[in-house]
């Protein structure tokens, strides 16, 4: 296909077919993006369209980009680069060499993806358990130490190192606590914070708080 109107309304119907967690609106540097990795060739259009959406769901960042195109077009164009510089150049004789331009399979590349993703979800499930627990140690309710933890994870996709889930989950838990009907009375009647309580104490046993350290 040309880079033209019919171009266009390929693309945006395509563009209806996007799964990840942020929508990308169908920009005119991702159209021109998509046209030079693919000449116009629209099962290499489609297929790229694909692979951009697994790699921003695998890696975390969850929008498709032009760089994040240009990367898989680089890892899985390797083979048909040649038959696509020819046709960029406008090169006839060239490719008159070729045939055809071979498919493009995804399979493989959609399997080491989702070995990324899985292995990604097991390091979280078990950060997620480890941080629950420590909370728990701290006397924390079960249900607000599960919410809790849950929340900070959700917020980061980068992964995050246990002591600072333990913090910010804690602290979240504590503003929860604070929250609560009656949580103001309840203090006031048993003359003492959480921190007396067992909180503050197991920050430190935890590694959370430097021993010494202020509130």
């Amino acid at each position: 296909m040309q880079n033209d109107v019919s171009w266009d309304v390929m693309l945006r119907a395509m563009w209806n077919n996007q799964w990840t967690q942020k929508r990308s609106e169908l920009t005119e540097e991702l159209r021109n993006t998509l046209y030079d990795e693919s000449q116009g060739i629209i099962d290499i259009a489609v297929k790229l369209y694909a692979l951009a959406q697994i790699k921003a769901i695998a890696d975390g960042t969850e929008t498709v980009t032009p760089v994040s195109i240009r990367e898989v077009a680089a890892e899985k164009l390797r083979l048909v680069k040649p038959m696509l510089d020819a046709l960029r150049a406008g090169d006839k004789k060239k490719l008159l060499q070729y045939e055809d331009i071979r498919p493009i399979g995804v399979e493989d590349y959609i399997a080491a993806q989702a070995s990324k993703l899985g292995a990604y979800t097991r390091k979280v499930s078990a950060l997620e358990e480890q941080a629950v627990l420590r909370l728990l140690e701290m006397e924390v309710p079960s249900k607000t130490a599960r919410a809790c933890v849950r929340k900070v994870l959700s917020k980061s996709t980068d992964g995050q190192p246990l002591g600072g889930v333990i913090r910010k989950a804690f602290k979240m838990a504590l503003n929860m606590d604070a929250q609560a009907p009656g949580a103001e009375q309840e203090a006031d009647s048993a003359g003492e914070d959480i921190r007396v309580a067992g909180g503050y104490d197991g920050l430190q046993d935890a590694g959370v708080i430097a021993a010494g350290a202020e509130w």
